[in-house]
């Protein structure tokens, strides 16, 4: 059996308290735009919630947690849940190992190659989509049907379309859809914006610490106008794309 003596514990212990300012600067320098946004205190509670997540696949060191980190701010705080990327539990779940242990590795290694085929080289391909999307406000979406949730979804962004696929992207027009519905936006702008926004930044955007603003807006139940809600997140949404691309 394996015993850690008290002076380890103290440095295990230690690494934990200091795992957001170790990573703080990796995350500055590597994810600059999403620093610059939502500020210090923000990033910090993301580091800490993607160690948690990382925990539950049995991922503990700081090199570990780091790649995981890494991975939440490309594909999204959810990405082991999103159906967008089935591949992923692959590696954090693959078979005969309890806990994944040393899997961290490949699947780091798999996200960056996705990333690079999704978002191309030095993201262009991913800014590419983001102008389109600031270009073309829901109230032009000529239809809000599954149908056409995916023709625009293929003119948005036709690189990361073809990676996932006629099949992951009907349901995510679905999902959307069913979300939205859920949301009280459920219009043609509504069903559009909502699915885009799903697409662009990962199924769970709604739930996610790196878009507090979608969060925040769809949760408001202030706003008793679903066209003022949807409004409100687009304008939210261009702010923030524009943020992206400074």
């Amino acid at each position: 059996m394996l015993t850690i003596r008290k002076e380890q514990m103290e440095i295990l212990g230690r690494a934990n308290r200091e795992l957001v300012p170790v990573l703080m600067p990796h995350i500055k320098e590597f994810f600059p735009a999403p620093y610059r946004i939502l500020g210090e205190e923000v990033v910090g509670d993301i580091i800490q919630f993607g160690k948690s997540q990382a925990e539950r696949y049995g991922i503990n060191t700081i090199r570990g947690v780091c790649m995981y980190v890494d991975a939440m701010f490309m594909l999204g705080s959810y990405f082991d849940e999103d159906f967008q990327l089935p591949w992923v539990q692959k590696f954090l779940k693959a078979e005969g190992e309890d806990p994944p242990i040393g899997l961290i590795g490949p699947f780091y290694d798999y996200a960056i190659d996705y990333q690079d085929r999704v978002a191309g080289l030095n993201d262009g391909q991913l800014h590419e989509a983001l102008l389109r999307f600031l270009e073309n406000p829901p109230e032009r979406v000529a239809n809000g049907s599954i149908l056409g949730i995916l023709d625009t979804c293929q003119q948005l962004y036709p690189q990361k379309y073809e990676v996932l696929g006629d099949l992951a992207m009907h349901r995510l027009a679905q999902l959307g859809i069913a979300t939205a519905r859920q949301y009280q936006i459920a219009s043609k702008s509504g069903n559009y914006l909502f699915c885009a926004l799903m697409f662009l930044y990962g199924s769970s955007f709604d739930q996610d610490l790196q878009f507090p603003w979608a969060t925040e807006i769809l949760n408001d139940e202030t706003i008793e106008s679903s066209q003022t809600k949807i409004a409100q997140l687009y304008k939210a949404a261009i702010e923030y794309g524009k943020e992206l691309l400074a």
